[in-house]
C-alpha cells in the first residue's frame, strides 16, 4: 500500500493546523463494524476505527464495512472430471481484513472476489465427478485455499465456501436419472444374488444330509425368485 512521503505529511499537518478553526465542519462518524480509509493525494492517510473522527478538506474517505458478507452463486455452469454438465449453486462467507488493500488494490469493489471465485469453482469442481461434489468437505476446503491465494492482496478473508446444490444440466438431466436408476437397481439385485448364494451355502454346509436333488431344488427356487422379481412367500416350499 502506498501511504504519504515525509513531505505530504508536512503539508499535512500544515493544512491541518491552518483549518482547525473550522474542524468541526469535517467531523464524521463512523459506523460498528466499519472502518473508514482516509485518502489525500490519493495515498492513505489514516485508517479510522468506529467513532467520531474527523478529516481536512482535500481528503477522500471510503467507509468499508468489516462485518461478515454473503454471495450466493446459482446456477453456474460447469463440467465435471468426464465432461459431464452440470449445475451448481454454492455459497461464500467472507470479511474484510485488510481494508487498506482492499481500498487501494481492489479499489473497494468485489468483483475481484466474485470472479476469482467462479474460476475457482469451475477448475476445481471439474476435477471431480458429479456424485462426489455433493457434501464434500474436501472440495470446500481445496477451493478455499486456492481462493486465498489467489486474492491475497486485495484484503479479503475467506471465512467459508460451499457447494449447497449440484445437478445434471437440464438437457441431460432425464437421461442420467434414468441411467442412476438402472445402476442402483443393478447393485440391489447383486446384493440379492450375494445374499442368496450365501443363504445356499449356509443351507448346504448346516444340513449335510440334505440329497442332491433337495439341493438342487433349493437352487431351482431361489433362482426363480431372483429371476421373476417375486417374493420368497409365492415359491412353493419345498416337498
Amino acid at each position: 500500500m502506498t501511504h504519504l512521503t515525509k513531505f505530504e505529511n508536512f503539508i499535512k499537518y500544515t493544512t491541518g493546523f491552518l483549518t482547525l478553526p473550522i474542524s468541526p465542519i469535517y467531523i464524521f462518524t463512523v459506523k460498528s463494524n466499519t472502518n473508514s480509509v482516509i485518502l489525500r493525494y490519493g495515498k492513505i492517510d489514516r485508517i479510522v476505527n468506529p467513532g467520531l473522527r474527523w478529516a481536512p478538506p482535500g481528503c477522500k474517505i471510503y467507509n468499508v464495512f468489516t462485518g461478515t458478507r454473503i454471495y450466493n452463486f446459482k446456477n453456474l455452469r460447469l463440467y465435471d472430471s468426464i465432461g459431464t454438465p452440470i449445475i451448481i449453486s454454492a455459497n461464500i462467507q467472507y470479511h474484510i481484513k485488510d481494508v487498506g488493500s482492499y481500498i487501494i488494490n481492489a479499489n473497494g469493489n468485489n468483483d475481484i472476489l466474485i470472479n476469482a471465485t467462479n474460476i475457482i469453482l469451475k477448475q476445481v469442481c471439474g476435477t471431480f465427478p458429479y456424485m462426489a461434489l455433493k457434501n464434500n468437505d474436501t472440495i470446500s476446503n481445496e477451493i478455499s485455499k486456492l481462493l486465498s491465494k489467489s486474492i491475497n492482496n486485495y484484503g479479503f478473508k475467506i471465512d467459508s465456501i460451499n457447494i449447497i446444490e449440484a445437478n445434471y444440466a437440464p438437457e441431460i438431466a432425464q437421461q442420467m436419472l434414468i441411467k442412476e436408476h438402472s445402476l442402483a437397481y443393478m447393485e440391489t439385485r447383486k446384493e440379492i444374488v450375494n445374499s442368496a448364494i450365501n443363504i445356499i451355502k449356509d443351507i448346504i454346509n448346516n444340513i449335510p444330509e440334505l440329497s442332491k436333488n433337495t439341493q438342487e431344488k433349493i437352487v431351482s427356487n431361489l433362482l426363480t425368485i431372483l429371476t421373476s422379481g417375486n417374493n420368497i412367500q409365492q415359491v412353493l416350499p419345498l416337498k
